[in-house]
C-alpha cells in the first residue's frame, strides 16, 4: 500500500510539474494586447476640413488587428463607396489600415471602419466624417475614438460555442484525473466520460469558428489563414491529442504504467489546451499579461479539476458502498477544497483587474455578470462544504449517505452549469477597465441667461444652446436678499420664446416643479431657428404675475454647423437638415463693407433641389446698422445646368455677428427652412 502511494505521489509531482513548465512556455511568450481593437487616430481627423482631397485614408487602432475581416471604406453624400480597393495594413506599422482614394470633387465624405481584434476576434466599428472645399461642412467634430461603437457582448453562437469547450474541458480534465488518480483501478467510466468531453471541446471550437466566420462573411478556410483561426487551432490540436491519449488508454490494461503515462499524457495536452484557450480571452490585456494569464489560467483549470472530477466521481460510484469508493471521495474532497481556494483567489484578482471599479459592478453587464458568478460560485462552495463535512464521513458507513452524496453532487452540476454560462458570456463582453479607456462625449453645451423684474431674479438654463429638443431650467430668487423663492410661494411658471432674427411666430412651454426647488421641461421645437432669441419667464408669485425678460442665443449644433475659414477665401457653411437634405451658404468676400450671399438646398445625393420660387432671407445684425430684421433679394445665379438651384443676393453689413434665416418651397412642396450666423470683421 505504501509503495502504491508513494507511486501515485510521485506521478502527481511529475504531473504537477509539467503542468507548470507547460503554461510557463505559453505565457513567457504571450503578447501583450487589449480585448478590443479600438480607435487611436485617423488620417485626416474626424471632423477635419480640407483645402484638397487626400490620396489615401488611414485608421490607427489600439492593437494589431486582422486585415482580412476588418473593413475600411470611404462613401460620399449619396452614400456610394468611393475609396479604391480592400483596406491594407500600412508598411511598417501593425496597427494601421489605410485605403487609396481617386481624384474627387469637393464635399462631404464619411469614413466608415470595422476592426476586428487578433487576439479575440471581437468586433469594434464606427465612423466619423471629413469635408473637402469651401463649400464642405464636418458633419462630426471632436476627436475620432469618441466615435467608437462597442457591442456589449458576443453573438449567442459565439457564447454557446464556449459554454461547450468549457463544459467539455471539464469532463476531460474530471475524467482523466478521477482515472489516474481517484479510482484507478476497476473502471472505465471516467475515461469515457473524459473522450466525450474531448469530444465536445472539439464541437465546442467547432462552433465558435462557424460563428466567427459567419459573423464576418467569409469560408473556413478564410479564417484559418487569420490569426484567429490560428487560435482556434492552437486549442484544436492539443485537444485531439488529449482525445486520441484517452483513447489509447481505455484500450490499454487496467492498471499498467502505459495506461497512467497515457492518461497523464492526456491531461498534459488539455492542460496546453487550456492554455492557449486563455490566450483568446481578456487576460491578454494589460501591461502584466503575463501574470494575469497565469492568473486566468489557474482560475479553469482549478474549475475543470473540481466540477469535471465530481461529474466523473459520481459517474462511476454507483449505488454500493466499498471502502475502495470511500477513499476515492475523501480523495475527491481534497483536492476539490484546494481548487476552490485557486478558483475564489483566482477570481477575485481577475475581477479587480477587469471591473476596475465598484459602481460597474451593478452599473454595466460586464459587472452584473461577475456579480451573478460570484453568487453561483457561492452557492456551490456551499454545496461542496455540505458534502464535505456532512456527507463524506459517512459513505463508508451509510448507503444512504451514498445517496445523498450523489444528490447533492447532482445539484453542484447543475449550478456549475449556469456558471460556465455566466464566464461563457463574460468573456465574450467588454470589461469595465477597458471601456473606460474609452473616450465619451462631452455633455452637451448649455447656456445659462438672468434678468430681474418685480422683485425677483431668474436664472434660466437651456441645454442644450441649440435648435431643440432642450431642456429648460427656470431658478428664482429674491433680488433683494438674494435667497430662493420657495416653490410653495409659486403657483405657476411659464416661458414664452420669440425670435429676433426672423418672422416666425412665439412659442410657449409651460414648467413644472423640481423636487431641488426649480421649475423645469423638456422642450421638443420651441428653439426652432438659430439666433437670438427674446424669452419671457412668466411667473405666479403670491398671486401676482411677474413677467421677467431674458435674453438668448440660440448656436448651431456640432452635427449641423461647422464653420470653415480658409485663408481669403470664403466663409462657407453646410447645414443638415431633416431628410438627408442640407443647404450650402456662403458669403463673399465675408468682411465689413458689401458681400454677397449665396444659397443652394441640395438632397440627400447633393443634387439642387428645384424650388417653385426664390427663397427669402431675412437677416438680423448687431453691429452699426441696428437690430432691424431685414430682407434679402434673392436671384437665380444663372440659367446654365451647373447654376441651377443656386441662388444669391447681395447687401451692405456692418462688422459683427449676423443672423441669417433662409426659407423656400421646393417644387414638390416641401418646406425647407435653415439658420445659420456669420461674424464679419
Amino acid at each position: 500500500m505504501n509503495g502504491r502511494t508513494s507511486a501515485t505521489s510521485r506521478l502527481v509531482a511529475i504531473l504537477g510539474t509539467l503542468l507548470l513548465a507547460v503554461s510557463a512556455l505559453w505565457f513567457a511568450a504571450a503578447p501583450t494586447a487589449q480585448a478590443h481593437a479600438l480607435l487611436v487616430s485617423s488620417s485626416p481627423a474626424a471632423g477635419s476640413s480640407l483645402t484638397q482631397m487626400p490620396k489615401a485614408v488611414s485608421v490607427t487602432f489600439s492593437e494589431n488587428v486582422v486585415p482580412k475581416l476588418s473593413n475600411l471604406q470611404v462613401v460620399d453624400g449619396s452614400g456610394r463607396v468611393v475609396s479604391k480597393g480592400p483596406a491594407q495594413p500600412a508598411s511598417g506599422d501593425t496597427l494601421t489600415l489605410t485605403v487609396a482614394l481617386p481624384p474627387l470633387l469637393g464635399g462631404v465624405y464619411t469614413v466608415r471602419w470595422k476592426s476586428v481584434s487578433s487576439d479575440d476576434g471581437h468586433v469594434t466599428n464606427g465612423g466619423f466624417t471629413f469635408g473637402v472645399g469651401p463649400l464642405a461642412y464636418a458633419a462630426m467634430s471632436g476627436p475620432a475614438p469618441e466615435l467608437i461603437s462597442v457591442p456589449n457582448t458576443a453573438s449567442a453562437p459565439v457564447v454557446t460555442g464556449i459554454w461547450i469547450f468549457d463544459a467539455g474541458l471539464g469532463l476531460l480534465v474530471g475524467g482523466c484525473w478521477i482515472a489516474a488518480f481517484g479510482l484507478p483501478r476497476g473502471t472505465r467510466r471516467p475515461l469515457i466520460l473524459a473522450l466525450s468531453g474531448a469530444g465536445a471541446l472539439t464541437a465546442g471550437l467547432v462552433v465558435i469558428g462557424w460563428a466567427q466566420a459567419a459573423a464576418d462573411h467569409i469560408g473556413p478556410g478564410e479564417l484559418a489563414s487569420t490569426s484567429l483561426g490560428l487560435g482556434l487551432l492552437v486549442q484544436l490540436f492539443p485537444g485531439l491529442g488529449a482525445a486520441a491519449c484517452t483513447a489509447a488508454a481505455l484500450l490499454l490494461p487496467d492498471g499498467g504504467r502505459k495506461r497512467r503515462a497515457a492518461i497523464v499524457a492526456a491531461l498534459v495536452l488539455a492542460a496546453v489546451t487550456a492554455a492557449g484557450h486563455v490566450l483568446t480571452t481578456h487576460a491578454a490585456s494589460g501591461s502584466n499579461a503575463g501574470a494575469e494569464l497565469m492568473l486566468q489560467w489557474l482560475h479553469v483549470a482549478s474549475f475543470a479539476t473540481w466540477i469535471g472530477g465530481l461529474a466523473a466521481l459520481l459517474l462511476t460510484l454507483g449505488t454500493e458502498v466499498a471502502p475502495e469508493k470511500a477513499a476515492a471521495v475523501r480523495r475527491f474532497s481534497r483536492v476539490a477544497g484546494y481548487s476552490l481556494a485557486v478558483l475564489c483567489l483566482s477570481g477575485v484578482l481577475r475581477a479587480l483587474a477587469e471591473v476596475a471599479a465598484w459602481h460597474a459592478l451593478m452599473d454595466t453587464l460586464f459587472g452584473r455578470l461577475v456579480v451573478l458568478k460570484v453568487g453561483l460560485l457561492a452557492v456551490l462552495a456551499g454545496l461542496g462544504a455540505y458534502n464535505r463535512f456532512r456527507t463524506v464521513p459517512a459513505v463508508t458507513r451509510s448507503l444512504s449517505s451514498l445517496r445523498k452524496l450523489r444528490r447533492v453532487g447532482s445539484i453542484e452540476l447543475g449550478v456549475a452549469s449556469l456558471a460556465l454560462v455566466a464566464a461563457a458570456t463574460l468573456s465574450s463582453s467588454l470589461p469595465p477597465a477597458l471601456a473606460q479607456a474609452t473616450p465619451t462625449p462631452a455633455p452637451p453645451p448649455h447656456v445659462l441667461v438672468a434678468g430681474t423684474a418685480g422683485g425677483l431674479r431668474a436664472g434660466l438654463e437651456v441645454s442644450p444652446d441649440y435648435v431643440g429638443p432642450n431642456r429648460f431650467t427656470l431658478r428664482l430668487y429674491d433680488s433683494a436678499s438674494g435667497r430662493a423663492v420657495s416653490s410653495g410661494a409659486l403657483t405657476g411658471a411659464k416661458l414664452v420664446l420669440s425670435p429676433v432674427s426672423h418672422a416666425s411666430g412665439s412659442a410657449a412651454i409651460t414648467l413644472t416643479a423640481s423636487p431641488d426647488g426649480s421649475y423645469s421641461a423638456v422642450g421638443d421645437d420651441q428653439l426652432s431657428a438659430i439666433g437670438s432669441w427674446t424669452v419671457m419667464a412668466v411667473v405666479k408669485v403670491s398671486g401676482r404675475d411677474v413677467a421677467i425678460p431674458l435674453n438668448l442665443t440660440c448656436v448651431p449644433s456640432p452635427d449641423q454647423l461647422e464653420e470653415m475659414t480658409m485663408g481669403r477665401m470664403s466663409m462657407a457653411y453646410g447645414i443638415q437638415l431633416s431628410g438627408g437634405r442640407q443647404l450650402a451658404a456662403y458669403l463673399t468676400p465675408g468682411h465689413a463693407g458689401s458681400d454677397a450671399l449665396h444659397v443652394a438646398f441640395k438632397n440627400d445625393r447633393n443634387a439642387p433641389i428645384a424650388l417653385s420660387g426664390s427663397p427669402l432671407v431675412t437677416f438680423h445684425g448687431e453691429g452699426a446698422t441696428g437690430t432691424t430684421t431685414r430682407p434679402m433679394e434673392m436671384r437665380p445665379l444663372g440659367a446654365s445646368a451647373l447654376d441651377q438651384g443656386q441662388y444669391f443676393g447681395s447687401a451692405t453689413f456692418a462688422a459683427g455677428r449676423w443672423d441669417f434665416h433662409v426659407s423656400a418651397v421646393a417644387a414638390d412642396g416641401t418646406a425647407l427652412s435653415a439658420d445659420f450666423t456669420l461674424t464679419i470683421n
